[in-house]
């Protein structure tokens, strides 16, 4: 197959897909002006404006579905169809509307003609990177050069964008419009990127889209300036910290630079691995499958505690690079803190309530607070636990605070089995079976089994917590209902702990056999 005509083929229906985006737009969002809510919208208001209309045949176009083998545009044209025989039949003037349509239509269509197009994008290619870094992840004024960043070598122990296994390559803009031409240049075919060609000097998938030669030269010119940057340029927005490393530094190399460009292809790496829809998806159906069936889950459900967000040009992230425009203007920052130092870990043989001892004040002070915060607020309003946006942040901070606990836990849990067994323990014998799972010996399984000790200690979890949250401002008393949820939470986790315990007893048992 000619490697040339398929890339050729693949801008084809990339600029074909822009016009049917473009086409949508006019029936779904916009017609005439910002947020008039496209043709169809407008339609149905002037149906609706007429007083002649019947609920029954308005609401029956209105709530038509989508089918999943069905294009959005087909879709939306179907719609378009059915609102134009309904208003003729009517006898409602709709001939503005459907003037501003076949205007606008036509526009597109012309717009979209691909030496036409062409013509109009490549223009901007000055504007234009494709890099591994972006300026403007710093600040959305920042106009200093983006890079691209082809080095292979990595060190161990540090994580840069060289450490990625290829990486994503962002497209970078001065300014949304040009948007487009950074979309063409990543256009993918075979495994090879439209850029790569034009770093090589290979224009043929642009070949027959010209009206002439001479707009194909033209074409190719301006594509070579977006590689063709050879005035690299910083700004002070860029926010770059130098340290300087020579006592009396005169020269570049006696500074040593602690603050880099941010590196895009980087920051959607961590996105896709630790906050992409595909990544929430499977955790969520996996939680979900085991939560209902209170069952082991033998498939990784992975967690990234104290992840912070950070939002880059937030109200419009598109104007940054198409990278970030994907990520919703969002960096994710993962929690890089020092373990906790402990000289040794002891058992807590010597207190009645783990809960009280067993969780660092520093781990769960900040959730806390805001926890507490959050409830004051909601208890001002006088709202009740059980509307769903409430119970939802109570659900996210509850299991937030939750997992710092069962971390800490499971520091205990993992001490040497039958550590309980010691002579004159004060811990509860309920919080025994919760931290030393693994001890084997039969009387103390025995019990265990008979013991309603998961309820127990989900009690102990929520009353620790409950004294948590009132101690953080004195202001707020939980009530019967938080209790009630707290257990819940801690009950979820209890069966999948124990479900996991029993399969490594059972698998442990089996070895010694």
């Amino acid at each position: 197959m000619n490697t040339e005509s398929t890339m050729h083929e693949a801008i084809k229906t990339f600029i074909l897909n822009k016009q049917i985006k473009k086409e949508e737009l006019l029936l779904t969002t916009q017609l005439v002006k910002e947020g008039d809510g496209g043709l169809n919208k407008l339609l149905i208001k002037s149906i609706e404006d007429s007083k002649k209309y019947s609920n029954e045949n308005l609401k029956k176009i209105t709530g038509l579905k989508q089918h999943k083998e069905e294009e959005p545009l087909d879709f939306h044209k179907k719609k378009h169809v059915a609102l134009v025989l309904l208003a003729k039949t009517l006898s409602i003037d709709i001939s503005n509307h459907q003037q501003n349509y076949c205007e606008q239509k036509q526009k597109i269509l012309k717009d979209h003609q691909f030496a036409t197009w062409l013509d109009n994008k490549c223009q901007y290619a000055e504007g234009v990177s494709v890099a591994t870094h972006v300026a403007k992840l710093t600040h959305s004024s920042n106009k200093a050069s983006c890079f691209f960043d082809q080095i292979q070598e990595s060190a161990a122990g540090y994580l840069s964008t060289s450490s990625i296994h290829n990486p994503d390559v962002d497209g970078a803009y001065a300014n949304a419009k040009y948007a487009p031409l950074a979309l063409l240049l990543l256009v993918e075919c075979g495994g090879r990127f439209f850029y790569e060609d034009i770093i090589k000097g290979r224009f043929g998938g642009l070949e027959g889209f010209e009206e002439d030669s001479e707009q194909l030269e033209i074409w190719k010119r301006q594509l070579q300036k977006v590689m063709d940057k050879p005035e690299k340029k910083t700004d002070a927005l860029s926010k770059q910290i130098y340290f300087p490393v020579n006592q009396q530094p005169s020269k570049s190399k006696d500074w040593h630079l602690l603050s880099v460009l941010a590196s895009s292809a980087l920051a959607q790496d961590i996105f896709n691995k630790t906050g992409s829809k595909d990544f929430k998806d499977k955790n969520r159906k996996l939680r979900d499958k085991c939560r209902s069936k209170s069952i082991y889950s033998a498939e990784q459900i992975i967690d990234f505690p104290n992840k912070a967000t950070l939002m880059v040009t937030q109200s419009s992230h598109q104007n940054t690079s198409i990278l970030n425009g994907k990520r919703s203007g969002r960096l994710f920052l993962l929690a890089a803190q020092p373990p906790t130092w402990q000289n040794q870990l002891k058992p807590p043989i010597y207190t009645k309530s783990w809960f009280d001892h067993g969780v660092p004040f520093h781990a769960i002070n900040e959730d806390i607070q805001y926890l507490s915060s959050f409830l004051l607020r909601f208890e001002q309003l006088n709202l009740s636990t059980k509307g769903p946006i409430k119970r939802g942040w109570l659900i996210t901070w509850g299991e937030t605070i939750l997992s710092n606990v069962l971390f800490y836990a499971a520091s205990i849990q993992n001490l040497t089995a039958g550590w309980s067994s010691t002579s004159g323990i004060k811990l509860k014998l309920e919080q025994q079976y919760f931290l030393d799972p693994y001890r084997t010996d039969i009387a103390f399984q025995n019990a265990k089994a008979a013991s309603d000790w998961q309820n127990v200690v989900a009690s102990d979890f929520a009353q620790w917590l409950n004294k948590k949250i009132h101690g953080a401002n004195k202001q707020f008393t939980p009530q019967a209902e938080h209790t009630k949820l707290w257990k819940e939470l801690v009950i979820i986790q209890l069966r999948e702990q124990h479900q996991m315990v029993k399969a490594v007893l059972a698998a442990t048992k089996e070895e010694q056999a």
